[in-house]
């Protein structure tokens, strides 16, 4: 039974999620503004109900799912997108300490190096644009690029179904934020938002599923 709760909560994620990015489609911004952080909302809430309270990691993932809702919320105004981003630089910061815990200060750096590659050559073409925000962007990308580092090591290092959803969750992070970034800096495109509340949200609901599983109770 507690298994099909978890589920249906999950089926409740997706659906929510779908209605949120129809609404944003639609121009329906009052009702997207209430789906938005309802969706994050039900993800948290299955950290809540379905993971051990008394565990300090499954605690610090909640606090880092609580600061990715504050960002769903303050990025729902353009004019507070520095606030928006200091929010999820602090989840970043949270789930990076989380997996460093998780693998015991274990790591494998050629993984890290491929993405401090990669994460230099796209700051190179943004930079450009990126005016007064060129340091907050560079320190966010720092921070990213060391979370989704750690979710690779971790996976290397004790491969699990969980530590597999990490390590997937921290790739989608970064690939979520990566469209953020092309869309207003480089590129604007129609579909961003869809691509990016996708990518997002199936992110934050591995990493919550993660925690329910006795790999990491």
């Amino acid at each position: 039974m507690r298994r099909m709760n978890k589920n249906l909560l999950n089926v409740l994620v997706a659906l929510s999620a779908i209605a949120a990015m129809t609404s944003q489609r639609l121009g329906q911004e009052f009702v997207f503004s209430i789906l938005k952080p309802l969706t994050t909302i039900l993800v948290i809430s299955v950290v809540w109900f379905y993971s051990c309270k008394n565990s300090k990691n499954t605690i610090l993932v909640f606090l880092g799912l609580i600061a990715c809702l504050a960002g769903d919320i303050l990025l729902l105004d353009e004019a507070r997108f520095a606030y928006g981003l200091a929010s999820f630089l602090l989840a970043h910061l949270v789930f990076s300490f989380v997996l460093f815990n998780l693998s015991k200060g274990e790591l494998r750096y050629f993984p890290l190096v491929i993405l401090l590659f990669v994460g230099a050559g796209f700051y190179y073409f943004l930079y450009p644009e990126l005016g007064e925000l060129a340091i907050p962007v560079a320190v966010y990308l720092c921070c990213i690029s060391t979370m989704c580092w750690l979710g690779i090591n971790l996976y290397l290092l004790r491969p699990s179904p969980a530590s597999n959803l990490l390590c997937i969750a921290g790739l989608l992070f970064v690939f979520s934020d990566a469209i953020i970034a092309v869309n207003k800096f480089l590129l604007p495109f129609s579909l961003s938002q869809v691509v990016i509340l996708t990518t997002y949200w199936l992110s934050i609901s591995l990493i919550a599923n993660a925690f329910t599983m006795k790999q990491l109770q």
